[in-house]
C-alpha cells in the first residue's frame, strides 16, 4: 500500500512536469537574426521638422543603448535595414502650424512653380494628442520612411521608458531577444 502511494505520487509529480510544453517564443527568429537597425519615432527620425526635442532624446537614447548592447549595427536610412526600432514618448498633446513657399523656378527667374506639382508648397498644419502617460518602443520588420505604415511584431510601453544610459524598454526589448534565442537555440 506504502508502495502504491509512493509510486501514484511520483507520476502525480512527474507527468505535469513532462506535459508543460515549451513556451512559445515572444519574438520572431528574424528579429534575433536581423543585423542592421534603423531608429525612428512615430515622426519620422531626428532631420525631420516633426520630430519632438522628447523624441530626438529618446532616440538618442535608444541608440546609445543600441549600440552598447553589441547586437546591432545601427544605420540611418531604413533601406539599409533588418529592423526597424519606433520610439513614441509620453506627452499629452502638440500641435504644428507651417507655411510653405513653393520652389523658384531657377530656369525661369522671378516665377514660381505651381504649388499644386510642389511637394513642399502650401499651407501645413498637424496636432497629436494622446492620453498615455508612458513611453513606448515598437519593433518592426519592414523598415520604412515612415513608421505610420509599418506593422510590429513586438511593442511595450513603460512610464519614463527612455530614461538613462539603460532605457528600461531597451533592456526588455534585448531580454526578449536573449529569451528567443536561447528558445530556438539547438541543444
Amino acid at each position: 500500500m506504502k508502495r502504491a502511494f509512493l509510486l501514484l505520487l511520483a507520476i502525480a509529480l512527474v507527468l505535469p512536469a513532462s506535459a508543460q510544453k515549451k513556451r512559445k517564443s515572444e519574438l520572431p527568429m528574424a528579429v534575433v537574426a536581423a543585423q542592421f537597425v534603423y531608429i525612428t519615432s512615430m515622426h519620422g527620425d531626428s532631420y525631420n521638422p516633426r520630430t519632438s526635442l522628447e523624441e530626438r532624446d529618446a532616440m538618442r537614447r535608444v541608440e546609445d543603448a543600441v549600440r552598447a548592447w553589441g547586437k546591432y549595427k545601427v544605420v540611418y536610412r531604413p533601406e539599409d535595414a533588418n529592423l526597424m526600432l519606433v520610439v513614441k514618448t509620453s506627452g499629452m498633446g502638440s500641435a504644428r502650424v507651417g507655411v510653405g513657399l513653393p520652389p523658384i523656378d531657377t530656369t525661369n527667374p522671378g516665377t514660381r512653380i505651381d504649388p499644386r506639382n510642389s511637394p513642399i508648397g502650401g499651407l501645413g498644419t498637424g496636432a497629436d494628442i494622446s492620453s498615455d502617460p508612458n513611453d513606448m518602443l515598437m519593433v518592426s520588420l519592414t523598415p520604412r520612411e515612415s513608421a505610420e505604415d509599418a506593422s510590429f511584431v513586438w511593442r511595450r510601453s513603460a512610464r519614463h521608458g527612455f530614461q538613462g544610459n539603460k532605457p528600461d524598454l531597451v533592456e526588455e526589448f534585448r531580454s526578449a531577444v536573449d529569451d528567443t534565442a536561447r528558445q530556438n537555440a539547438k541543444p
